[in-house]
């Protein structure tokens, strides 16, 4: 199964790609600054990487981030979700709490260039794999935390919904 999971970003956006065994990941970074041109490249940008992906992972914000933070990482989630139903790859939300409790735990933080930079050193030290961006790191944990839930079941209700909503898209493509 080919799977794209996306860690939507105000200024940048973090992929990870599993395509029949092989990975890679990548940040998409747009040169424009202004927010309008970097939706539309986004948008533009995630339709060509996630077309003929088999299932989509996105990570889905919290609502209880403050205004406008809040207001921007929702508005640049849709269009993400918005680009992958364009290219027809069902979407599997994921919450952050979730996917950092299973990966690596609540902590650390990241935040701030040393933040980060711990953030990413714990990550190699427990996946073998260097990143250079928090955001590719956090796309490649999503996708962790899912392949997770899908191999070893669900503790939590939470999980169990995940998993069940990955199974719902294996299920479509196996009748497809």
């Amino acid at each position: 199964m080919d799977v794209i999971s996306i860690d939507p970003g105000v200024n940048q956006t973090g992929l990870y790609l599993y395509r029949g065994g092989g990975r890679s990941f990548c940040v998409r970074r747009a040169h424009d600054e202004r927010p309008y041109f970097y939706l539309v490249w986004l948008r533009r940008s995630v339709m060509e990487v996630a077309a003929g992906m088999d299932l989509a992972i996105v990570e889905d914000y919290p609502y209880t981030m403050p205004g406008s933070q809040s207001a921007s990482a929702i508005e640049v989630g849709a269009v993400v979700r918005e680009a992958l139903a364009e290219v027809d790859v069902p979407i599997v939300t994921v919450a952050i709490s979730l996917w950092k409790s299973l990966t690596i735990g609540i902590k650390p933080k990241k935040g701030g260039v040393a933040l980060n930079h711990q953030y990413l050193a714990v990550i190699r030290d427990q996946y073998g794999v260097d990143f250079a961006t928090t955001d590719e790191a956090d796309a490649f944990l999503m996708y962790q935390a899912a392949l997770r839930v899908w191999k070893e079941g669900g503790r939590t209700d939470a999980q169990r919904n995940l998993r069940a909503r990955i199974a719902a898209v294996v299920k479509e493509k196996e009748t497809a």
